[in-house]
């Protein structure tokens, strides 16, 4: 996270959640960039302090508050990096509210580094909400699908996005040899390590992951646009995705005239096992994704149904 948010020494960041103080100490000893950070448990920041005071030279502060509402030694700055990492997910149907609050903040030329936790692809099945959701005080999470729309919607600019489930899962499965040789118990009395197993299979399932995303707020949301090309770029050998692109999201939509389509359509592969489907009505077209692409993928298309 601190490579991809490109945090150095000059660098100011407020890190929304930040527990004990654990991330901003790394980024602070990492990078000596000035790190400021929040939590709602007054003992979390009351130990966050400690280590502070135990390390004078680096630049840390921490406040008690929350990001749903930022505390007044917050919003009387401004940060280049708005770091949170595994926090949002315990009140995600704030994000959009969490989102525009910490937008308050955010210095002009900014980005926010975020890892959350989240929802699968498939809806939650009893097995998971009394596995993972009840031990992590989960009420809903978003899909990733869903959690990109929320950041979209907000006027944020996704530069880069990351899914990490498979990676979620072996985090899980190496957390459960740990935690059966040491026989720690949740607090309800079962063994953490039959939990982390039941999130393991979770996660296999589709019904629960986790994300990596870096996010910009440049320019105003842009206007509704008979052409948009901005998921696409375009290289000699073809069109590719300039972000990842899930199943059933529109990668380009634009205006077609003697047969000839507008923007990066004409760059698209056309194949028989495509992962895209070009849909024309009239001088209209949108290219639509067949399955879930990921970052730099090639675009090919198949010809489907009008719109």
């Amino acid at each position: 996270m601190i490579d991809l948010a490109k945090i150095d020494h000059t660098s100011t960041v407020l890190d929304l959640g930040c527990g004990k103080g654990q991330s901003v100490r790394v980024i602070a000893e990492n990078t000596g960039a000035a790190c400021t950070g929040i939590d709602l448990s007054t003992n979390n920041i009351v130990r966050a302090n400690e280590v502070a005071k135990s390390l004078p030279k680096l630049n840390m502060k921490f406040y008690e508050g929350s990001f749903t509402e930022l505390p007044k030694e917050v919003l009387s700055q401004k940060y280049d990096v708005i770091f949170s990492q595994v926090a949002f997910c315990h009140v995600h149907k704030m994000l959009p509210h969490i989102l525009k609050e910490a937008l308050k903040v955010l210095a002009p030329g900014g980005v926010m580094v975020i890892n959350d936790y989240m929802g699968g692809k498939k809806p939650p099945s009893q097995a998971t909400r009394d596995h993972v959701h009840k031990r992590l005080h989960f009420e809903h999470l978003h899909t990733h699908k869903e959690w990109r729309r929320i950041a979209e919607d907000c006027g944020l600019t996704i530069q880069a996005y990351e899914d990490l489930d498979k990676h979620h899962a072996q985090t899980y499965r190496d957390m459960e040899v740990k935690a059966r040789q040491v026989g720690f118990k949740s607090a309800d009395g079962v063994l953490l390590a039959d939990n982390y197993a039941e999130t393991v299979k979770a996660i296999e399932r589709g019904e629960a992951g986790m994300n990596l995303a870096l996010l910009t707020f440049d320019l105003p949301k842009e206007a509704d646009s008979l052409v948009d090309s901005s998921r696409v770029y375009v290289k000699s050998s073809g069109a590719f995705a300039r972000t990842p692109i899930f199943e059933g999201e529109v990668a380009e939509k634009g205006s077609s005239r003697a047969e000839s389509l507008s923007g990066a359509a004409m760059f698209y592969r056309k194949v028989d096992k495509a992962n895209c489907a070009l849909r024309q009505s009239g001088d209209k077209f949108e290219i639509v994704a067949l399955q879930d692409i990921f970052q730099d993928e090639e675009l090919t298309y198949q010809q489907q149904s009008k719109l």
